[in-house]
């Protein structure tokens, strides 16, 4: 009898771990089905519409199942990958995400098979816009004097159009500081934020607008207009 139910759990644990081992590939199988539907915008190496491109890739990389590469605080990759498996996954998207010059350039570099995150970084240090000096004076010029949220703007709209704009100034000798460009953010949110506007002045702010996350910041702008125009 004991050996009768020795045989019988043996056969058990054996198909348990059979089933675990099917159920483990067919959640790898969903995962890299569910992905492949999502198209992924392709890139043939025209500088100018690089950082358009670029944000789309953060932003399908802010989901599964690539969120172990997103840095949510800066917005871009992590400094560092362990997950080897998982690089060389994404490797292969980005490569499928590439065309033209941009492929032909990236798929011969023996240094960077299977390594998704240097790949992104060559990609930025290759196809990233340099300034020179003139043309980062002018941009700082109209940071200063020019950025404002237009009337018929959104706050999301105008908060990508005012980033895009600080971003070329990162190569300047004196780049703005985040806090700074807070402040300039608010201020030339229009009329709708005048109450936001007087109380930062008066450092009379509840904390949570005291923050220099970019991210929170947004949600609390886009809040923040949300419910004055429902009030009105």
């Amino acid at each position: 009898m004991m050996l009768m139910f020795a045989k019988s759990f043996s056969k058990f644990s054996d198909v348990l771990s059979a089933n675990q081992v099917t159920l483990a590939k067919l959640s790898t199988a969903l995962m890299d089905k569910s992905d492949s539907k999502t198209e992924w915008t392709e890139f043939s190496g025209d500088h100018k519409k690089f950082h358009g491109w670029y944000l789309a890739i953060m932003a399908q990389i802010s989901l599964s199942p690539w969120t172990e590469f997103y840095d949510a605080t800066m917005n871009d990759i992590v400094s560092v990958m362990m997950n080897n498996t998982l690089n060389g996954k994404l490797y292969s998207k980005l490569l499928l995400a590439l065309d033209g010059n941009a492929l032909k350039s990236f798929v011969s570099r023996k240094h960077l098979q299977a390594n998704s995150l240097l790949l992104l970084r060559e990609l930025v240090q290759t196809y990233k816009p340099k300034n020179v000096p003139e043309v980062i004076t002018f941009k700082t010029s109209e940071f200063w004097s020019n950025t404002k949220r237009f009337p018929t703007e959104s706050v999301d709209d105008y908060y990508n159009r005012f980033h895009d704009l600080l971003e070329d100034l990162e190569e300047a000798d004196e780049p703005i500081f985040t806090r700074s460009a807070i402040r300039h953010f608010i201020f030339t949110l229009g009329p709708e934020f005048e109450t936001i506007q007087n109380n930062f002045h008066l450092d009379n702010l509840p904390l949570k607008w005291k923050t220099q996350h970019w991210p929170s910041l947004l949600a609390l702008c886009r809040g923040y207009y949300n419910l004055v125009n429902l009030k009105d």
